[in-house]
């Protein structure tokens, strides 16, 4: 009898340890999943932010051509313009309108909102060579930087500005 009793501990013993290497098994396996779904999230987070982070580069790189056609018209009457700045405000009008249709599909709205007002306001500056054009422009700049910041993520580091390291325009 007492061989009986032996093997039937036994054989539970084998039972409970089985039974706790599924239990072990599935949540090893469930901990597995959820990491995965996690580091999937995580990577299309980055994903985005990537595309985000090329849109609005592309913007600042239009802008900057809009910048420099404003200024190489500075001071010359319109009727005096070359043909090539004629072509070059274009092309950086274009460029300006395919880096706001980037913007348009990897958002957010906030951003969009500021890019458009970048765009009109680098537009004006083309256009009006005024101080208010000048100043409009600044400020648009100033508010779509900190937007993208904001898009980002990088809230929480100062800007260039604010470390001192990039020169306010002066109040006009």
């Amino acid at each position: 009898m007492q061989e009986w009793v032996t093997a039937v501990i036994g054989l539970a013993g084998a039972a409970v340890g089985a039974g706790a290497a599924m239990w072990g098994a599935q949540r090893a396996a469930r901990a597995s999943q959820e990491t995965l779904a996690v580091q999937i999230r995580k990577e299309d987070e980055r994903w985005k932010r990537d595309q985000r982070q090329v849109a609005y580069h592309a913007l600042i790189r239009a802008d900057m051509s809009c910048q420099q056609a404003a200024y190489d018209a500075a001071g010359v009457a319109a009727d005096q313009l070359p043909p090539e700045w004629e072509a070059a405000s274009e092309a950086a009008r274009h460029e300006s309108f395919a880096a706001l249709s980037l913007i348009e599909l990897c958002g957010p709205q906030s951003l969009l909102e500021a890019a458009r007002e970048l765009r009109d306001a680098a537009d004006a500056m083309m256009l009006d060579h005024s101080v208010g054009a000048a100043r409009r422009h600044h400020e648009a700049l100033l508010a779509f930087r900190g937007e993208a910041r904001r898009a980002l993520g990088y809230e929480s580091q100062p800007s260039p500005f604010r470390r001192g390291e990039l020169p306010r325009l002066p109040p006009w």
